[in-house]
């Protein structure tokens, strides 16, 4: 996907929340509808420790993650998309996978 080598750092799913928050502001234009207005996805995050890396199933929980449709440059907004992300991965690195 070539859009998340735009924004430094950003991954596919930085790309797909842009993509999805940039259909969501083209939706609520062709609705009349308020663009701006906060919504949120819950996206999965591993939250596997390094040394369970090889081991079988998953440890996941789940962030949230503001789907931008105020903003209509998708550069801005991947941009956006990405610090959000990383900022709610790095708070969830910091709470015990067992907690979670």
């Amino acid at each position: 996907m070539k859009i998340k080598s735009l924004v430094d750092g950003a991954t596919v799913n930085d790309a797909l929340l842009t993509i999805v928050g940039g259909a969501l502001r083209k939706y609520l234009e062709s609705k009349r509808e308020a663009i701006g207005d906060l919504l949120v996805a819950m996206a999965p995050i591993s939250v596997r420790s390094g040394e369970g890396k090889n081991a079988g199933g998953n440890q996941v929980a789940a962030m949230t993650v503001k789907l931008v449709n105020d903003i209509a440059d998708l550069l801005k907004r991947l941009a956006f998309v990405h610090h959000s992300a990383s900022s709610s991965k790095e708070m969830k690195k910091a709470v015990d996978a067992k907690l979670i």
